[in-house]
């Protein structure tokens, strides 16, 4: 007897299909529906009355298994494809469950209620397979754009950081190609080649999201953003690499991405993201080191075993030399003014040179990021 009420329940819901397709599009549009209007106003219906009406036919045992499935499949890639959230599809067709069932009540009455209790979970059932297929496929669909978009991107990108040579009109063509403003300013992250595994699989992800743009270039991992782009700064922040901030221009990231080489014959491979402002000092203290017959080697070898103790003298430089201020420079080491004084003598007294001197406090800016690789 329930075989025949829930029979007759199914029937009387695909005649009045479009009454349920109604309800679908009101509570649809007053929970917000999909807010990239990316969907008409047609196609919307045209999907609702479609879908609704295969789960009335797949329990009516209408509809076979493979076309179920295919449905499912063909929305999640064109769901996909017109940039609907994946979050607001599964809502979609959950709601129509919701509509589904509140139809199924209202025709069942009294009399054929058991036989929709006896039922429910067969269309939860249906509704949760059809989810699944769709959510699938929308992750597949979306992957494989996500490849491509890279695929497509890294040509450009290739051309921008390996062309040995290139012109104002070459840069404007890369520049429409990956979208971007040929002007605009960037910040550029390059890792040195110890590290560019490890990078890659940190911040691949954001590359295929489009946030930025990736190469390999030297055996450096090379990533730029535009500064205006939202990216996730922890996710860079955890990565040892060399960033060039707020880089002017196309030209500039390409300059960058050519300077870094020599940063790191200066400097070796950092243990932590470092700013490039600070670290380029390193590239003009190896020059001068070929010309002061092994003094800025010297000047290099004492900072570094410094360095190598923790010694807190090393940091308390470095912020007198930025900022040519005791008050500040105690500030930043978080110790008294005396204490500063303290230190930079121990600098003078290691290297003979004092910091409190401009000539003296230019040749310690040079010596303090160069990787100690000789002896004096």
């Amino acid at each position: 007897m329930h075989d025949e009420h829930w029979h007759s329940l199914l029937t009387q819901a695909r005649d009045t299909v479009t009454i349920i397709v109604d309800e679908f599009i009101a509570t649809f549009h007053n929970q917000g529906g999909y807010s990239a209007h990316s969907v008409s106003e047609e196609e919307l219906r045209d999907t609702a009355e479609d879908i609704l009406s295969m789960f009335i036919d797949a329990l009516l045992g209408r509809v076979d298994e493979q076309h179920f499935r295919s449905h499912a499949e063909a929305l999640g890639q064109r769901r996909a494809s017109q940039g609907i959230a994946l979050t607001a599809l599964i809502d979609a067709i959950q709601l129509d469950f919701v509509v589904l069932w509140t139809r199924l009540r209202e025709l069942a009455g009294a009399e054929a209620m058991p036989a929709l209790v006896d039922n429910v979970e067969k269309l939860h059932r249906l509704v949760s397979h059809y989810s699944f297929w769709v959510r699938d496929s929308y992750v597949r669909r979306t992957a494989e754009s996500a490849h491509n978009l890279r695929l497509a991107n890294l040509r450009f990108v290739d051309r921008l950081l390996s062309a040995s040579r290139i012109g104002p009109l070459g840069l404007t063509e890369i520049a429409d190609a990956l979208g971007l403003d040929v002007n605009g300013h960037f910040h550029c992250l390059c890792v040195h080649p110890n590290d560019a595994h490890h990078a890659r699989t940190v911040l691949e992800p954001l590359s295929s999201k489009g946030a930025t743009f990736e190469h390999n270039y030297h055996g450096m991992y090379v990533v730029f953003w535009a500064t205006h782009t939202s990216v996730d700064t922890a996710t860079v922040r955890s990565v040892p690499g060399l960033i060039f901030r707020d880089v002017p221009g196309l030209a500039g990231v390409r300059t960058a991405a050519h300077s870094a080489p020599s940063i790191f014959k200066s400097t070796g491979a950092p243990t932590q993201l470092a700013d490039a402002s600070e670290l380029r000092w390193a590239v003009a203290g190896d020059a001068l080191s070929s010309l002061d017959n092994g003094e800025m080697t010297t000047y290099t070898a004492a900072l570094a075993g410094l360095r190598d103790k923790k010694d807190p003298s090393i940091d308390t430089l470095w912020a007198y030399l930025r900022t040519g201020s005791l008050k500040e420079a105690s500030e930043i080491s978080f110790c008294h003014r005396n204490t500063v004084i303290n230190r930079l003598k121990l600098i003078k007294n290691l290297t003979g040179l004092d910091p409190t001197v401009p000539v003296d406090a230019t040749l310690l800016l040079l010596a303090l990021q160069r990787r100690s690789t000789d002896t004096p």
